[in-house]
């Protein structure tokens, strides 16, 4: 009886465990991945000067076709901008036609586009506090 009642504590002590350290995660959600082919390359940038230029946090993660989750631990609270590519080909960029076009799926925070070319910063912004948060993109081909 004994045996069983410690395995029941040390059960519900790693469940709790495992919420608490979860709840520090931005997880982002991202959603019409066309193929598995290549990378899916996710960056959080933390200033407008940097957006597009250079990430504060990125992963690459294998693609998948549909849907897929990225997670991102130990982030500092703060404001940040969120992106994805679907490197289809793995060389690391966004491959554009003759006109900087994209020729791979890409997609910002909640759909965002801008009318020639990115959206603006603020418009792909979260205010991360810490707490368990996701946020969907949903990559677009042309």
């Amino acid at each position: 009886m004994r045996t069983t009642s410690f395995m029941i504590f040390c059960f519900c002590a790693m469940a709790a465990l495992s919420a608490v350290a979860q709840s520090n995660q931005l997880q982002v959600q991202i959603d019409n991945i066309r193929n598995s082919e290549g990378k899916i390359l996710v960056a959080l940038y933390d200033s407008e000067s940097d957006y597009l230029k250079k990430f504060y946090v990125g992963k690459n993660v294998s693609a998948s076709k549909g849907q897929m989750v990225v997670t991102f631990d130990n982030l500092v609270p703060g404001k940040y901008a969120v992106s994805a590519i679907h490197d289809s080909n793995d060389n690391g960029e966004l491959d554009t036609n003759f006109f900087g076009i994209p020729k791979e799926g890409f997609g910002f925070l909640n759909g965002a586009m801008g009318t020639f070319g990115p959206p603006k910063f603020e418009s792909v912004t979260i205010q991360w506090t810490g707490e368990a948060m996701v946020v969907v993109v949903p990559m677009k081909y042309f």
